[in-house]
């Protein structure tokens, strides 16, 4: 298997200072899908907690906007350590907040 051959998209960042204005200094979490095959085994987990580490120093937020279709997606950032701030009729917006 070569590097990388499990995970079907790369995680990728945006500045998302337009979104709300107390959400400033904030990095946008836009996909992460792991291949079914090697599910629950703690590799979106894993990427998750790592993208933490290479964010810009000041950011304060990371967010992201799960979709209601996807199954266990708002489960999946909570148990991550999101938090809810907004749910809409398609989807809602979780926010792990990186300092006070």
């Amino acid at each position: 298997m070569k590097p990388g051959s499990f995970v079907k998209e790369v995680i990728a960042y945006k500045k998302m200072s337009a979104l709300a204005p107390e959400l400033i200094n904030s990095a946008y979490l836009l996909t992460c899908f792991v291949d079914k095959d090697f599910r629950n085994r703690g590799v979106a987990r894993s990427l998750v907690h790592q993208s933490l580490e290479h964010l810009p120093e000041n950011t304060k937020w990371l967010i992201v906007d799960v979709d209601f279709e996807a199954r266990g997606g708002r489960e999946f950032y909570e148990r991550c350590g999101f938090k809810l701030w907004f749910k809409g009729t398609e989807s809602s917006i979780l926010v792990w907040e990186l300092e006070k």
